[in-house]
């Protein structure tokens, strides 16, 4: 009585390798468990729209005054001078009434990001509602470093007796 020789095992790639952990009949049969999945784009979705409703309505009612601890700029209040987002607040509100001179006075450089922003966002709705694929492009570090050197430039500017221009309308 001597043992059964194990059955040869069959080889399911073109190098000779087999399937680890299924036989043959099964490895057949297998099909892929995931499916691929569609692009999205990033920030797309429904959630958030829903939420930023409310607090665009209470933005746009107040006018970026009267929202208590939120409505006041910490570093001003501490330090006296103007932080890079001070009146940004403010310069949402005007936006949100109709009024984008007083937005781009209020914080110029914020509102162009923010336009800008606006316009990569619509892009990448439109690309994840045709079914496109999203590109990611690769930002490097220096375009970060260079975003930040503007913004204390600008707020060392705006503080000063030549950049008052600047400041937010009150």
């Amino acid at each position: 009585m001597g043992q059964k020789a194990p059955a040869p095992r069959r080889t399911d790639h073109a190098d000779g390798r087999t399937r680890q952990g299924q036989n043959a009949a099964s490895a057949a049969r297998a099909r892929p468990t995931r499916r691929a999945a569609t692009p999205r784009a990033p920030g797309v979705h429904r959630a958030g729209t829903r939420d930023e409703a409310p607090r665009s309505r209470t933005l746009h009612r107040t006018g970026g005054r009267g929202l208590g601890p939120l409505a006041a700029c910490w570093f001003h209040a501490g330090t006296g001078l103007l932080c890079p987002f001070c009146g940004t607040l403010r310069g949402v509100a005007a936006l949100s009434n109709g009024d984008p001179l007083t937005a781009l006075h209020d914080n110029a450089p914020v509102m162009l990001l923010l336009g800008v922003a606006t316009l990569v966002w619509g892009r990448r709705l439109l690309f994840a509602a045709t079914g496109k694929t999203v590109d990611h492009p690769n930002v490097s570090g220096g375009a970060y470093r260079a975003l930040g050197a503007f913004f204390l430039l600008f707020t060392i500017y705006r503080n000063t007796p030549y950049g008052a221009w600047l400041a937010p309308l009150s």
